[in-house]
């Protein structure tokens, strides 16, 4: 009895068509692991792209951050500026009027200083005014706000004091800066200051407080020379 040959099914069918058929099916079967590979590699790429972005975002905030704080910053002596010391006064002379907090003004302008710039430099002068910042904030409370007008006027606001207290607080800046030295290089470098200060149940708006603490400091002053 003859035998007859056994075709393998999976690669031989009676239409000689299906064998490319099913070879198709077969090769697109093969594809799909590099299909997958390139969804893959797009997911990975798309994770990328936004971890750069999360990244990029986090750097231009904090760096607008840092120019929120130094538009509020003097950049000589680190102390606030008129911008953020007017925004200080705003508040504090808000909440005398609705809630009777009391404050106080002191305005401060260094005598001598212009004497020391000239001979010494404006390095030397730089010094001085970091220095006299520098004593500001030491003998000030955290509540209380010390900036720099400019030049050499510096303005404490001191919170939640009565006219006997700021007086008292004035005073005691005047000494400080008065006995305290700057050592630079070999020289020993002095100032001197007339102070002005102004309460917020005497003047209780931000400019006209500061008009009467600045009145106050020339009358000082005309009464040093005087």
């Amino acid at each position: 009895m003859p035998t007859t040959a056994t075709r393998p099914a999976r690669f031989m069918t009676q239409r000689p068509g299906e064998v490319y058929r099913f070879t198709d099916k077969l090769v697109r079967h093969a594809a799909k692991p590099a299909a997958a590979s390139t969804a893959s590699h797009n997911v990975l790429q798309l994770q990328g792209r936004v971890a750069a972005l999360e990244a990029t975002l986090a750097q231009r905030t904090a760096q607008l951050q840092e120019l929120a704080v130094d538009a509020g910053t003097d950049a000589l002596t680190g102390l606030k500026n008129r911008r953020a010391l007017e925004a200080a006064l705003h508040d504090a002379c808000t909440n005398w009027r609705r809630y009777g907090h009391q404050g106080a003004v002191v305005l401060i302008d260094l005598n001598g200083f212009k004497q020391l710039n000239d001979t010494h430099g404006h390095a030397a002068g730089d010094a001085m005014l970091q220095q006299v910042g520098s004593l500001l904030t030491q003998h000030t409370r955290a509540t209380d706000v010390v900036a720099r007008l400019g030049g050499d006027e510096f303005v404490v606001l001191l919170r939640e004091v009565g006219t006997a207290a700021a007086i008292a607080k004035t005073r005691d800046l005047r000494r400080v800066i008065a006995e305290t030295p700057l050592y630079y290089g070999t020289e020993i470098l002095r100032v001197g200051a007339a102070l002005g200060v102004a309460t917020l149940a005497e003047a209780p708006s931000a400019t006209t407080v500061l008009e009467l603490a600045d009145s106050r400091m020339y009358q000082f002053k005309r009464a040093m020379k005087g």
